[in-house]
């Protein structure tokens, strides 16, 4: 017994030995980890100290420029306009979020404004700054820019990603506890207190703006600070965010080395090789050489073959500051050979235009409004006829019996010149509405073709006058109304102009300047008038026949993005950006028009809506993709859904509903689709979307991401679509491509 107890007494005393190694170990580390958190202590203190030190400075400058102002005996600025409710006095009260509002709001705007209406649902906080201490007077913490403690994380507002410019629904961001109990460590509620005098003296008209621009630089408003040299230790310290960071001196570079010191740049710079020319056989698409890679500051422009001797030169044009002009040898070696170049010559500012004459003579014209005439086998301008344009040459076209044409853009004048460079007296010019003149081609015969800036192709001689063979808008387009009855339809640009299109001739049947940029339209039941909708709020409905206009109102100083008649005629619906629907009974044959109400509900802009077949009811989306019913004649909310499953609706130019579902493509972020039109025979669906396509779809749609035909065409976002009445063809507006495509069904 006497030796089992032995054996008992020596594993004890082995355990006890593995539970006392095992608390040192903990022990230790506990030790470590309370070392390394007062190393991290000592390094705040070092950081508050600095910051307590540029505090007490900047205070003393901001006394000292106080007592400068009263002694000069300057006026005070007008006190702070801030109440208690609009700013608490303590940090703690404060609501840290941020409201996302619609795109036409100007976020950067603190006070309502006609042109910018505030609605309740759309407040707008602002974050104190959490990364600086504010001054009490009022100048930007920024300039300051006291360390922030490593320990809290705080995401500055400016941080935040700014809102897209497509429509959003509106989101709040809110701060942490951990954030704002963070922020309370470095946010005094002296900032936010109006009752100081300093703050009164350097307040500005927006008092939201706590954070204003410090008259004097400070490097440390990025939160950096000076390095400092520490030669005994051998380090210099760098300031990253508040933090120093230690970065030890090379022993090679410890005697001698000083921050006053300046590193010149390196004597090496970077080029570019990229811009060259490449001449291509026309039949086998092989590159036959590639010449002036390395010789050109920037872009090639404009390059064109001499004439006289085949071909054998090369005169280009690049995009430099000086739009430096050379001649080449292109056939001569590998790269080809420069002759000559006009860098060292008295130049314009821009030369716009080139051409060879048949002598081998190169005319170019510059922005000046004179032609050149270079002799040829030199690089000297053998003539100049100055002032040949009122304003810039934009085109030389060298005609087949040796004379030549030049185009001016501002004056729209076209002008002959014979061999000896003298006018012929034939001349003509174009009308104000088609634009300057941007393009000059020989045609067939005597015909000349002209191309301007306004979208329009002319055809026609110097004898007879032009005619038009392209017509269209110049920005972007947005308003399209098919005819209900004839092959005709209407489109409307931001470019104020208004067109009316027959879908047969493909041709302008009228054209009127309404002085607007033109958002949305529709004709009424009968086509005889049609309704024109603005981007300042402004509406008018006009004779489709004779351009007389019979009323003009305005709902807000928002953009209208929609507008509609009902099937009977007796009421207009207007979707305008302010979130609103106004609807408006129409008398006398649609020349007057009562608004009833409008139907508010919505916490975004209205984008589209659509009448019931019997105009009782309306269908409206919005921005933040909402789809509401209303009864029409009372503009109330149907909220009651059993009714609203089952309205037949007139139209279906809604992008959110049940039978519109399965446009919608996989992770699509609401915007993608702009526009979709119903066919009249009810079997189609048309949607035009954002990466210029065009999509067919069988309607109803009702399925997710539904099989679909897809056309290309455009070369920026659809924004509406439309059937002609008989659904044989389809209408398509693209906006920045300023096009109207029209596609046959087959």
């Amino acid at each position: 017994m006497k030796i089992h107890f032995k054996d008992n007494g020596e594993a004890a005393s082995s355990d006890g030995e593995d539970i006392i190694n095992h608390d040192n170990d903990a022990l230790r580390d506990r030790v470590a980890d309370l070392e390394k958190k007062v190393q991290e202590q000592a390094d705040e203190i070092v950081c508050l100290r600095g910051t307590l030190a540029d505090v007490l400075r900047r205070v003393t400058q901001l006394e000292g420029r106080a007592v400068i102002i009263t002694s000069n005996n300057v006026p005070t600025p007008v006190k702070s306009s801030f109440s208690s409710n609009t700013l608490p006095s303590k940090p703690s009260n404060i609501n840290y979020q941020r409201q996302i509002t619609s795109p036409t709001t100007n976020s950067n705007s603190h006070h309502p404004t006609p042109q910018t209406p505030v609605q309740p649902n759309r407040r707008l906080s602002h974050y104190p700054s959490s990364g600086s201490l504010h001054s009490e007077g009022g100048h930007s913490s920024s300039s300051a820019s006291p360390i922030p403690s490593p320990s809290p994380s705080i995401t500055n507002s400016r941080s935040s990603p700014s809102p897209r410019h497509t429509p959003s629904p509106n989101r709040h961001i809110s701060m942490s506890t951990s954030n704002l109990n963070s922020m309370k460590k470095w946010s005094s509620s002296q900032e936010y207190l109006t009752s100081s005098n300093n703050a009164r003296r350097v307040t500005t008209g927006s008092l939201f703006n706590l954070n204003m621009r410090s008259v004097t630089p400070n490097h440390a408003r990025h939160g950096t600070k000076d390095a400092v040299l520490m030669q005994e230790e051998g380090i210099v310290k760098l300031y990253l965010r508040g933090r120093p960071i230690a970065l030890h001196i090379p022993t090679d570079y410890l005697q001698d080395y000083s921050l006053n010191k300046v590193n010149n740049p390196p004597s090496q710079r970077l080029k570019l090789e990229w811009p060259h020319v490449r001449i291509w056989d026309s039949v086998s698409l092989n590159t036959l050489h590639v010449i002036g890679a390395g010789e050109f500051e920037r872009a090639v422009c404009c390059v064109a073959f001499s004439h006289a001797d085949g071909g054998s030169l090369l005169c280009v044009i690049d995009e430099s500051v000086e739009h430096t002009l050379s001649l080449w040898d292109w056939q001569k070696g590998e790269k080809g050979h420069k002759i000559t170049e006009t860098k060292k010559q008295d130049k314009p500012r821009y030369v716009l235009c080139m051409s060879f004459t048949e002598t081998g003579e190169l005319l170019t014209g510059d922005s000046n409004g004179n032609i050149l005439v270079w002799s040829r086998g030199s690089n000297k301008v053998a003539r100049t006829i100055y002032n040949a344009h009122d304003g810039g040459v934009f085109s030389i076209c060298s005609m087949k019996d040796g004379t030549f044409l030049s185009g001016g853009g501002r004056d729209r004048r076209i002008i002959e010149w014979d061999h000896a460079l003298t006018r012929t007296g034939r001349e003509a010019k174009l009308p104000e509405q088609t634009g300057g003149i941007r393009a000059l081609a020989q045609g067939k015969g005597s015909m000349l073709l002209v191309g301007t800036t306004r979208n329009c192709i002319l055809q026609g001689t110097l004898s007879l006058n032009f005619s038009l063979v392209v017509q269209g808008h110049t920005e972007e387009i947005w308003a399209l109304a098919v005819h209900p009855n004839q092959s005709q339809f209407i489109t409307g640009g931001h470019d104020h102009y208004i067109h009316l299109w027959d879908t047969m001739s493909h041709s302008v049947v009228w054209s009127k300047d309404i002085g607007e940029a033109v958002q949305s339209a529709c004709f009424s039941p009968d086509g005889s008038v049609v309704a024109l909708a603005t981007t300042s709020g402004r509406w008018s409905v006009l004779d489709a026949t004779t351009r007389q206009v019979y009323s003009m109102h305005a709902d807000g100083s928002e953009a209208i993005d929609c507008v509609k008649f009902s099937p009977d005629g007796r009421f207009l619906a207007v979707g305008s950006h302010d979130n609103y629907i106004y609807v408006y009974q129409v008398d006398d044959e649609y020349k007057k028009y009562n608004r009833i109400g409008r139907c508010m509900g919505h916490s975004s802009f209205i984008t589209h809506l659509d009448w019931s077949d019997d105009s009782t009811y309306i269908q409206t989306n919005s921005g933040d993709y909402e789809l509401l019913f209303w009864n029409a004649g009372v503009c109330r909310q149907v909220s009651n859904m059993s009714i609203a499953r089952d309205i037949k609706w007139n139209t279906q130019t809604c992008t959110i509903g049940f039978s519109v579902l399965g446009i919608w493509p996989e992770n699509a972020d609401g915007s993608d689709v702009n526009t979709c039109s119903r066919s009249h025979s009810h079997k189609l669906l048309a949607t035009g979307d954002d990466f210029g396509k065009v999509n067919i779809y069988s309607y109803p749609s009702c399925q997710p991401k539904s099989p679909h035909h897809s056309y290309g065409g455009h070369s920026s976002h659809v924004t509406n679509v439309d059937f002609t009445p008989d659904d044989t063809r389809l209408i398509s507006l693209g906006g920045r491509d300023c096009s109207i495509m029209q596609w046959a069904l087959t």
